[in-house]
């Protein structure tokens, strides 16, 4: 089983896509939960793979939410996780957290390794103006950011503007 948790109106085939309609209504989605409700409605190693694309910010214990993913994924399963990065995330009032790539590596340190993590200052087809500046731009510093992530969030970060996400692929080792 494939999950894509938090889905709101991004439905993905191939995944059970879960959400609270409560929070999206009118969502298309094959199972209802309540993510911020502890145990999730998902046995024990049951899913193969977890995507949560920009969702376990507005939980209220992402800590826990990630220990959760351990528990429904299998060994060897994987764990897609986007999250915003602290130097932009502050600004939406929804968001409970901010992360950097230590924060996530340290919570998920028992229970995943890191396969990739992925900073993204932003994404180049966002640019429709100025895209011949932009976009170039846009997949250098890309690409600069990942060359060295503890320099980059030390230093670099704040040179234009911050960091907009970063995307992970975990695995689960216990």
């Amino acid at each position: 089983m494939k999950l894509h948790l938090g889905c709101g109106y991004a439905y993905l085939k191939g995944y059970v896509n879960v959400d609270n309609l409560s929070e999206c209504p009118g969502a298309k989605i094959d199972r209802n939960a309540d993510l911020n409700k502890y145990p999730w409605p998902f046995r024990n190693s049951s899913a193969e793979e977890v995507f949560m694309n920009h969702v376990i910010e507005h939980l209220k214990d992402p800590s826990r939410a990630m220990k959760e993913t351990g528990r429904i994924l299998k060994k060897g399963g994987i764990f897609r996780l986007n999250v915003p990065h602290f130097s932009r995330s502050y600004g939406v009032h929804v968001h409970e957290k901010g992360f950097s790539i230590w924060s996530v590596l340290t919570d998920t340190k028992d229970f995943f390794e890191p396969v990739s993590a992925r900073l993204v200052w932003d994404d180049p087809d966002n640019f429709r103006k100025g895209k011949i500046l932009f976009k170039p731009f846009c997949r250098f510093w890309n690409k600069i950011l990942n060359i060295n992530h503890w320099f980059s969030e030390r230093f670099l970060l704040y040179k234009f503007g911050g960091i907009q996400e970063i995307q992970f692929v975990l695995r689960k080792i216990k």
